[in-house]
């Protein structure tokens, strides 16, 4: 009995060792890991490989702010020696929305050039997008395009933004436009059915016999037509 114990009692430290070590010794996150490769990867001059790593690590929504700061950055670079302006723009514009003040560190006049001129057009400009895609963006009133979208030759001060997007709520922004700031405004559109079945649920609490008739009620006006939902209640005495 005494062995058996002993023999118990050394599998449970065992065990309990194992996963202390296996819990101190958890493998970076592969994002991390893509960041940093990429990095090393764009030092070694193999800027496709660079790209390729950099891009990868976007594909895990964890990713830090701080590593997306990095990644983006060395994607600017990557892209412009490998003589790809557009993509290399793009990245320049993301790295900006992330970081504003961000100046770069390689000595190379012709880049330095490359990236003021894209932040100084940002500065007047906004980026507007919204989840979903799609969405009618209208800037003071007046139609400009449709979501995702970069407003540009916007004058600072106080402007009204409105999106509107079939089966969606209408949404309306007020936003103040920074003469030497890189704007930028993301909306979450609401489901506009979603706000008529919170209507007909409580109907039969709220609006009493007035449920009967199977209409959803949004906003005091009559909307789509219903299932009904069981009986409905007797009228209130």
């Amino acid at each position: 009995m005494k062995l058996k114990r002993t023999r118990a009692h050394s599998v449970c430290q065992f065990m309990l060792i194992f996963f202390l070590i296996m819990s101190f010794s958890r493998p970076a996150p592969i994002f991390a890991s893509n960041v940093s490769e990429g990095i090393t990867a764009y030092y070694e001059k193999s800027y496709e490989k660079a790209i390729m790593l950099l891009n990868r690590a976007f594909e895990d929504d964890k990713i830090s702010t701080s590593d997306r700061v990095k990644a983006y950055k060395f994607l600017v670079y990557a892209y412009y020696y490998q003589e790809r302006p557009i993509s290399a723009e793009d990245a320049a514009r993301h790295l900006y929305i992330l970081e504003p003040d961000f100046v770069s560190d390689e000595e190379d006049s012709d880049l330095t050039r490359f990236l003021s001129e894209i932040k100084k057009e940002m500065l007047n400009t906004i980026r507007v997008t919204s989840q979903p895609e799609g969405a009618e963006v209208y800037v003071d009133d007046q139609l400009v395009g449709r979501t995702p979208i970069t407003v540009k030759d916007i004058d600072p001060g106080l402007h009204f933004f409105k999106f509107k997007k079939d089966h969606f709520q209408n949404m309306e922004k007020s936003l103040y436009i920074e003469p030497t700031t890189i704007n930028r405004l993301e909306v979450n559109l609401e489901n506009a059915r979603s706000k008529k079945w919170i209507w007909y649920l409580v109907g039969p609490v709220i609006l009493g016999s007035a449920v009967a008739t199977g209409l959803a009620i949004t906003g005091g006006k009559d909307s789509d037509k219903l299932p009904l939902l069981g009986e409905p209640p007797p009228p209130p005495d």
